[in-house]
């Protein structure tokens, strides 16, 4: 009794081509159909002029045989890879010189060359001796690096040559410490998102709703001959930000700022210090002249305002009202609030009161004093 056929069709079959020819026809059939596919998908396939055969006639027409090869070589990249991929799974390695070893390292280093292009590594080495193998594994993708586009990245904007770094409070507004919810009790009380301090009153009234920056920048702590220049961050709304930038463009030289934005647990301190209440009572403490506002009312906890070094302060004045930076507090000759909304003749009132106010004894005798600052009190 003669043997069986065999079934494997694979390189190495002891059979004739004659007597594989039905079971190779049916798997060619399949190649092409899956090939065409993907052809027609990139335009490389003419159009047929005579009505197609169908792939699932009886018998391949040869001229489709004899027309794959250049087809495939006029196609891009990936669908000679993809061939490749398929020539794997049949275990034709041989099939009309398609799935043949030249073809494979030739879309081996074309992948090379593109990975050389975008400055990828491939740590893995290529086994160019079973490219079968090889093509049939599918790539691991690459891990992505953190983006602008990713809600957990840092994002950054570049404003004439400074670096702004946008930054996002700590506490979410389900999340807030006992004193910010108790502002929140407040009539007319707001949280604002991009501090994460609540605030009521006038200030919660013009709150910007734009997102706070940190940004490097010249700071000064301490008050007259005692004062320190040192470079640090500073965090601003980034409307205010631009502006103290656009200011000391102008000026041709840093503005000295003590202190930008405040917490509302910040901005209580200050509010007992200055006016001798809380623990610094108990300490005993000597009351400030310019007015504090208590925690919910500063302009330091919208980020629109800053504290500036008062030694040349009818300088630096000049050009932050240029820019949209007033002197709107009574006797707080350092605090300048980047205002939202234009000047009002109030405002205006209270800026030359101000001018003459540090002309005074009073204001000469403060200055003169030693000061230390909050932060080596609390220990900041």
């Amino acid at each position: 009794m003669p043997k069986p056929a065999q079934q494997n069709i694979g390189p190495g079959n002891p059979q004739t081509p004659e007597n594989q020819s039905q079971g190779l026809r049916s798997l060619l059939r399949s190649l092409v159909q899956r090939i065409r596919t993907i052809l027609n998908k990139v335009g490389v396939l003419p159009k047929p002029t005579q009505p197609n055969t169908g792939m699932g006639s009886p018998q391949m027409p040869e001229s489709q045989l004899q027309g794959l090869e250049p087809i495939i070589q006029r196609s891009r990249g990936y669908v000679r890879r993809e061939v490749l991929g398929i020539c794997a799974l049949l275990g034709a390695t041989a099939i009309l010189g398609l799935c043949s070893d030249k073809n494979m390292t030739e879309v081996l280093e074309e992948r090379e060359k593109r990975k050389a292009k975008v400055g990828g590594v491939d740590k893995k080495p290529q086994d160019t001796k079973s490219p079968a193998t090889a093509s049939s594994q599918p790539a691991t993708p690459k891990a992505e690096t953190p983006n602008q586009s990713t809600p957990d990245a840092e994002k950054y904007e570049t404003f004439m040559g400074v670096k702004l770094k946008i930054v996002t409070p700590k506490h979410k507004p389900d999340e807030l410490p006992a004193l910010q919810q108790s502002l929140l009790k407040k009539p007319g009380a707001r949280y604002d998102r991009h501090t994460g301090n609540v605030l009521y009153g006038t200030p919660a009234v013009y709150m910007m709703d734009e997102p706070v920056v940190e940004f490097e920048h010249t700071l000064v702590e301490g008050y007259g001959k005692k004062s320190k220049i040192f470079n640090g961050k500073l965090k601003l709304k980034i409307s205010a930000a631009k502006a103290l930038i656009q200011a000391e463009k102008e000026l041709g030289e840093p503005i000295p700022v003590r202190e930008g934005i405040r917490t509302n647990q910040r901005q209580k301190l200050w509010y007992e210090r200055n006016n001798c209440l809380g623990e610094f009572a108990k300490r005993g403490c000597e009351k400030r002249p310019y007015p504090t506002a208590p925690p919910g009312l500063s302009e330091h906890e919208k980020a629109q305002a800053i504290d500036i070094d008062t030694r040349k302060r009818a300088k630096y004045k000049a050009v932050l009202i240029k820019y949209g930076f007033l002197d709107d507090t009574r006797k707080d000759l350092p605090h300048f609030t980047f205002k939202a909304i234009p000047f009002t003749a109030k405002d205006n009132a209270i800026s030359k009161w101000n001018d003459k106010y540090a002309e005074s004894p009073e204001w000469k005798k403060w200055i003169m004093r030693q000061e230390i600052s909050l932060g080596k009190i609390l220990g900041f």
